[in-house]
């Protein structure tokens, strides 16, 4: 699978060597293995919430200059300046690379859903975490606010959005945690139906 050794510790949630590991590598933090799986997918399929933390801080932490030239070297911005990379820059790369797909079309909160141990991250904790990130980018966006929206508006290969694999892991505090925070001009989710898959469960209470 191509695997660094970032995706293998974050994949076992083992918050140690994956601080050890971007302490002396933090470039790992911008590779993908052969599944195009960012640390990041790894980290939530495998239901560590703490391991998804502790990479979202890594992300953002660019008062470490290597990490602020690891995601100058990554982003597709033509960014070269590494005194002018401020948090507002910082912000608008991570939108784009938590939105980044793997082989199946999956984000990072795809894959949160697809856990199935909700006891351990629930879809609920994923979105908790992203709140955690407000400060906001030059179109006056941040992973707080839009976190909610991307549950509606990135459905994968099989036609799934976040919310529609909450629905059908039957995780209530997800969609509802979804609903009350997804903008409100948002008609309906990408992809297939949340109500359709809805439906066998509710009929039983006909």
């Amino acid at each position: 699978m191509q695997n660094t050794v970032l995706h293998i510790a974050a994949s076992y949630g083992k918050d140690d060597i994956v601080n050890l590991v971007i302490e002396h590598a933090p470039k790992l933090l911008f590779t993908f293995n052969k599944n195009n799986d960012s640390p990041l997918h790894v980290a939530a399929r495998g239901g560590h919430i703490s391991t998804v933390k502790t990479l979202l801080a890594s992300y953002t932490n660019i008062e470490r200059r290597d990490i602020k030239m690891a995601w100058l070297e990554y982003s597709t911005n033509s960014r070269n300046d590494l005194e002018d990379y401020d948090e507002v820059l910082n912000m608008e790369d991570l939108l784009c690379f938590v939105n980044k797909e793997n082989a199946q079309g999956n984000t990072m909160l795809h894959e949160a859903m697809f856990c199935g141990e909700i006891k351990r991250i629930g879809g609920d904790k994923i979105f908790k975490v992203c709140e955690l990130y407000k400060t906001i980018d030059r179109f006056g966006n941040s992973l707080s606010d839009c976190c909610y929206g991307f549950a509606l508006d990135i459905a994968n290969l099989a036609r799934k959005s976040v919310i529609y694999l909450a629905v059908e892991n039957k995780d209530k505090d997800a969609v509802k945690l979804i609903l009350e925070n997804c903008p409100k001009n948002d008609a309906k989710p990408e992809g297939l139906s949340p109500v359709v898959e809805a439906t066998p469960s509710l009929s039983k209470y006909k």
